[in-house]
């Protein structure tokens, strides 16, 4: 993992920790995408990375016996990321390129915001 990705290691769990990796590098790398079909295949392409890494997440949190109250809390977390990246893809024909790439933007900031204010809590569960 490069320095640059060890920011995104918060749960101290290789394959969380990648999956948050990898997220974040793609929404980077569509900063240099240069048409609306393209930068919809990558959002396309964010959404079904996220949605299996939230699975994965969930699936993670319920084995390692975290509080039920907390899964349903950070699951609530997973729906919302998920329903404004669908909600972006519905209305892509309404979005210039440059209104989709602040979009984007946004959606990092969020999926940033998620990794370190609530998926950092986990650690609070994990034996050290």
């Amino acid at each position: 993992m490069t320095k640059e990705n060890r920011k995104f290691a918060r749960v101290n769990d290789p394959q969380i920790d990648d999956a948050h990796a990898e997220i974040i590098r793609t929404m980077d790398e569509a900063a240099t995408v240069t048409s609306k079909a393209g930068l919809l295949s990558v959002i396309i392409d964010i959404y079904k990375h996220a949605s299996v890494h939230f699975l994965e997440e969930e699936q993670f949190m319920k084995d390692q016996d975290m509080p039920r109250d907390f899964i349903y809390e950070h699951s609530g977390h997973h729906i919302r990321l998920r329903k404004h990246i669908q909600s972006v893809i519905m209305d892509i024909e309404s979005y210039s390129l440059d209104e989709l790439k602040k979009l984007l933007n946004e959606m990092k900031d969020l999926m940033l915001h998620h990794i370190e204010s609530v998926d950092s809590r986990m650690t609070e569960y994990l034996d050290p």
